[in-house]
């Protein structure tokens, strides 16, 4: 995963530093291959944390009560309040996913544009770019799982017969591979386009290395 996310740093470099159209380019230095998908894995982990804790602490406050009541009589009353904790907890963490969807493809754009671990987390510099495109950045978040609910559903016509159906572990890892890098490919573009959006009103100060 990270050789692929590295990759798909290389296609944002190609977009937002080079000004060239999207492309595959080679496959080659896989040391910095890794080394730019653990840049981008960190920055969508940072980010996702606030996600990842809810979500935690709402699995938590089912299972523990669940475990517990195994060797403790009377703890079965804690079960169906950690059940509703938890259905909580997912839907404040589902909740809280969305505007993480919609802020990070701005956030790694930055980064990779910066070639910066940390200028992922300026936001001062990359809001404005933001709010100039928030439309494209919308879309670069939401398209990616559409084109991988289509596909998945598409799939699952593998499961028609037993001879298909093995092959459905290699269509989904495509289907994952594909969609991975159209993400990244709308990020790119979505940035090179609010970057446009300012320097066409003169606000492009903030482009400044």
């Amino acid at each position: 995963a990270l050789f692929l996310t590295g990759y798909a740093y290389r296609i944002m470099k190609r977009v937002i530093v080079d000004k060239q159209p999207l492309a595959m380019p080679e496959w080659d230095d896989w040391g910095k291959l890794f080394l730019d998908g653990l840049r981008l894995w960190g920055v969508s982990f940072i980010y996702s944390l606030p996600v990842y804790g809810i979500f935690l602490v709402s699995l938590l406050s089912f299972l523990v009560p669940a475990i517990w009541s195994t060797e403790n009589s009377g703890a079965e009353t804690w079960i169906p309040v950690g059940a509703l904790i938890y259905m909580l907890g997912l839907g404040l963490s589902m909740l809280f996913a969305l505007p993480v969807q919609i802020i990070l493809p701005a956030a790694v754009s930055h980064m990779v544009a910066r070639d910066r671990f940390t200028a992922a987390f300026q936001i001062k510099e990359w809001w404005p770019i933001l709010k100039a495109n928030w439309g494209g950045f919308l879309i670069s978040a939401i398209a990616p799982f559409v084109i991988s609910m289509i596909l998945g559903f598409a799939s699952q016509l593998l499961m028609m017969t037993v001879v298909l159906s093995c092959l459905l572990p290699f269509v989904m890892a495509g289907v994952s591979v594909y969609s991975t890098l159209v993400a990244y490919g709308l990020y790119a573009q979505a940035y090179v386009d609010a970057v446009a959006n300012l320097e066409s009103v003169g606000l492009n100060t903030i482009l400044d290395s």
